[in-house]
């Protein structure tokens, strides 16, 4: 049996000095996996960094359309519950119940980004940065205003101070198939909302503090292609914010001829538009060959 000697200060040093190496080497493992470049100012962001907040990140989701067997309408809305500023008792019993369509689930991939988000627009602005070529899947800049805010009962609505969410394709379907099937009037993105979607009762965005329905519609390009759709919501439900804890879930839910297309965003207050914005981006996906040129449609929303 042998036994080892006892450690002198020199070995017990060393021990220490090489274990906070070890810790400091073990801490450093989230810098450089995670996504805490967030912490860091947008123009220290790569161009990966700025791809993954427009593709994978609290502010953007990648999902494929669940199917139901109801359709969507004022008697079935997206989600339960007064809707704002819309309601769905008010005519709700009077409008037709949508028929129920024989048609297969979207297997496509879409995006669904918070455009409103100031990391979409940081990281957008970034890509701009870094390379010129991004600029065709980014957006045309959109002027904003802020000097008038929406005003639901004047019929006055600001793209500037709403929470606008983009559902553009990533992906068609092996055999090729996509929204652009069943959203749109035309394949090529004419048209939107196709007859039989309901805008009102069936795209919500929701908090813990109610949840509202589009007043805005419009379209997203890449180039002089719609790839996209686009769906401004308010921010504020009776003067109240619709979104006001740090690290909220906002849930968003657009159903479309039975297609339901889910995505949950964690955010907070600081993470939205906060008036000091002078142009808003709407990016598409981002393939590598550039279009053409872009162009810009804003559409007012359907009433239920």
């Amino acid at each position: 049996m042998s036994i080892s000697p006892a450690p002198n200060s020199n070995d017990i040093r060393k021990f220490l000095a090489v274990s906070f190496l070890l810790v400091l080497a073990v801490a450093s493992v989230p810098l450089l996996a995670g996504e805490t470049f967030l912490s860091k100012p947008a123009s220290a962001w790569t161009q990966q960094q700025a791809l993954q907040i427009l593709a994978d990140s609290p502010w953007a989701r990648t999902v494929t359309p669940t199917f139901q067997d109801v359709p969507c309408g004022c008697q079935h809305p997206a989600f339960d519950g007064p809707l704002f500023p819309f309601g769905t008792e008010v005519g709700g019993a009077l409008s037709p119940l949508p028929e129920p369509i024989n048609a297969k689930p979207d297997t496509t991939t879409y995006i669904v980004r918070l455009a409103s988000a100031k990391p979409v627009q940081a990281a957008a602005q970034r890509l701009l940065e870094l390379d010129g070529k991004w600029a065709p899947y980014l957006g045309t800049p959109e002027a904003l205003y802020h000097d008038r805010p929406t005003d639901i009962p004047g019929r006055f609505y600001n793209i500037a101070d709403e929470i606008t969410v983009a559902v553009v394709l990533k992906q068609p379907a092996s055999d090729g198939s996509s929204f652009f099937d069943y959203v749109f009037e035309e394949r090529n993105g004419n048209g939107f909302p196709a007859h039989g979607i309901f805008i009102t009762p069936c795209a919500v965005l929701r908090t813990s503090n109610g949840q509202v329905t589009p007043l805005l519609l419009g379209y997203v390009f890449a180039g002089d292609k719609v790839t996209g759709l686009r769906l401004s919501f308010p921010s504020k439900i009776d003067g109240q914010p619709l979104l006001s804890h740090p690290n909220e879930q906002l849930e968003f839910r657009f159903i479309a001829k039975q297609r339901v297309f889910d995505a949950t965003f964690t955010m907070s207050p600081a993470d939205l538009l906060d008036g000091s914005e002078r142009v808003l981006r709407i990016p598409s996906s981002l393939p590598d060959s550039p279009p053409a040129t872009l162009k810009s449609k804003s559409l007012r929303t359907p009433d239920c």
